[in-house]
């Protein structure tokens, strides 16, 4: 029955709608992408593609062809393989580590609280994007570089939000009535508070996915990411700014997919928090 009408309240709410389908739509593109491509990619026939260099968009190529004349719907889905699962995981990995060190600090207190705020402090101390691009640049272009890049840029600000949270959880009678019969507290943390925050932690996830797809993209598009000639957004986007005014296309697809997917993700955390904040249940 509560699945009934948690499924009801989504279907009612238009961001929460909109954004579940999109997202699932995005990781579905995501996990088939390179092996629905219409055109193959492989840089083994690049000389046979020249011909079709810059091809405006046409029934045979959906997005027109680039500068090498490759396929640049084809190219999107092999980007989006790359961009999206670098984007999710990067994104679970923060949500994690800000989950850990938000409960600590707010459950911990004292002295646990005070060196782990201010930690926090050093890394926001920090524009985002320039920290990340500094580590991007330290580690060198790769998957595995951006990702931990993203990873240490994001989650102290998530790290705040959860501590907020467990502050007040804390006070809560079943919390203090827990101590109060001796339970451990590894149990009250895993048995109340943890719980507790899930919906908040669920709509940080979500809404940090798009902030990582962007940033990958950034990264990339700064010849930071993923390395020059791979299929990925930010690198496409980077390679036809030089193309803008004879072959706007190679630009233009890539950031909308790009701008799509963050939007896309955005809803679905709007429409989460509403549905998961009990404060605002009553209006749906």
């Amino acid at each position: 029955m509560n699945e009934l009408l948690t499924l009801r309240r989504l279907i009612k709410h238009p961001a929460a709608a909109i954004g579940s389908i999109g997202a699932i739509f995005v990781l579905f593109v995501s996990l088939i992408g390179p092996y629905a491509a219409p055109h193959d990619i492989a840089q083994s026939g690049m000389v046979l593609r020249v011909q079709n260099r810059l091809v405006s968009p046409n029934t045979s190529h959906l997005l027109g062809t680039d500068h090498l004349g490759t396929d640049v719907f084809s190219l999107i889905l092999h980007g989006a393989s790359s961009s999206v699962k670098i984007g999710v995981g990067a994104a679970f990995l923060c949500t994690l580590l800000g989950a850990f060190v938000g409960v600590c600090a707010g459950f911990f207190g004292g002295a646990v609280d005070m060196v782990l705020m201010r930690i926090i402090d050093v890394f926001l101390a920090f524009p985002s994007l320039v920290l990340a691009i500094l580590i991007a640049a330290s580690l060198g272009p790769g998957a595995t570089s951006i990702t931990l890049a993203l990873v240490l840029t994001g989650w102290p600000a998530l790290a705040r939000v959860i501590r907020g949270a467990v502050l007040g959880l804390k006070k809560e009678e079943y919390i203090l009535a827990s101590r109060a019969i001796g339970c451990s507290k590894l149990r009250i943390i895993t048995h109340h508070l943890i719980p507790n925050c899930l919906p908040l932690i669920v709509v940080l996830f979500s809404m940090r996915v798009g902030v990582m797809i962007l940033g990958e993209a950034s990264l990339s598009f700064l010849g930071l990411g993923t390395p020059a000639g791979s299929a990925s957004w930010g690198v496409m986007v980077d390679t036809g700014r030089s193309y803008i005014g004879t072959a706007p296309w190679c630009s233009i697809a890539p950031a909308t997919a790009i701008a799509i997917t963050v939007l896309t993700f955005n809803f679905l955390g709007d429409g989460l928090r509403d549905l998961l904040d009990p404060r605002l249940r009553g209006r749906l």
